[in-house]
């Protein structure tokens, strides 16, 4: 018997111990142009800098049209008591025929190494797991952001494979590993 993914017709949202998962509206393009154009953040997405709020606005379309799609699901990450955007999470590229998912995910620097990435896959894994009915979720992280590959270990993701200098960019070749949980 075919599985087939559970994507859901209403955005969700969500409430972990201290943040808020929720639809990522036109008017947080200017953090969102902030997020993106942070060099601490830019060093482990593997994309070039935005260099406008434009840029900004085009991504925030185009995870609407993702979302409206069924490809995929990007929420913004507020948090409750400093009542911020802090960062985004996603599933994105979601295969109804393997039952399979990306997930990616972003803060801003000042909340790195709190446990709110932590908390906030615990919550969207679970989601994509279960209510979803994916099979398993892949990430694909730089091998030099220790932080990220630590969250994902906790999480149960295992390594995959690791691609040597497997894309170019901003002048220099750089290497990526997938992870995967099931």
């Amino acid at each position: 018997m075919q599985q087939s993914v559970s994507f859901p017709q209403e955005f969700p949202e969500f409430r972990t111990e201290r943040t808020n998962l929720m639809w990522i509206s036109a008017k947080e393009r200017a953090f969102v142009h902030r997020l993106y154009s942070d060099p601490k953040v830019q060093e482990f997405r593997g994309a070039p800098a935005y260099s406008s709020v434009a840029e900004a606005e085009e991504q925030i379309w185009q995870w609407r049209k993702m979302f409206a799609e069924q490809n995929g699901i990007r929420w913004a990450i507020y948090h409750r008591e400093a009542q911020v955007m802090i960062g985004t999470v996603g599933l994105k590229n979601i295969s109804k025929q393997h039952l399979t998912a990306e997930i990616s995910y972003e803060l801003i620097p000042g909340w790195w190494n709190l446990g709110i990435m932590t908390e906030v896959l615990t919550k969207i894994c679970d989601y994509a797991l279960n209510e979803m009915q994916l099979h398993s979720l892949q990430a694909n992280i730089d091998p030099s952001h220790g932080a990220s590959r630590r969250v994902l270990e906790k999480l149960q993701f295992r390594n995959e494979a690791h691609f040597r200098e497997n894309w170019f960019h901003e002048g220099w070749w750089d290497s990526s590993i997938w992870v995967k949980r099931m």
